[in-house]
């Protein structure tokens, strides 16, 4: 089981909750989203076996994804989960 697979399988029984796959870095992935539309967005950390860097490198993707979100949609709450 990957880590997006067991990750889907725990928020599955929500209402509304939808995984997209892409980067929040690009606009593209976004758009294709419907970033705009959304009342939430949940931004997951990346492992470590997963992303073969450091703590400090995870984190930082995390937050660049939040900056981007933030500066491009202003109606959007964002949850960021930093390993």
């Amino acid at each position: 089981m990957t880590a997006d697979t067991y990750i889907w399988s725990e928020i599955n029984c929500f209402e509304d909750i939808y995984l997209i796959r892409g980067s929040a870095l690009n606009p593209a992935d976004l758009e294709k989203a419907n970033v705009q539309k959304a009342k939430s967005i949940i931004i997951l950390a990346k492992g470590f076996e997963s992303h073969g860097a450091r703590q400090a490198t995870i984190d930082a993707d995390a937050i660049f994804m939040y900056k981007t979100i933030q500066a491009n949609y202003k109606n959007v709450s964002i949850v960021t989960e930093l390993a």
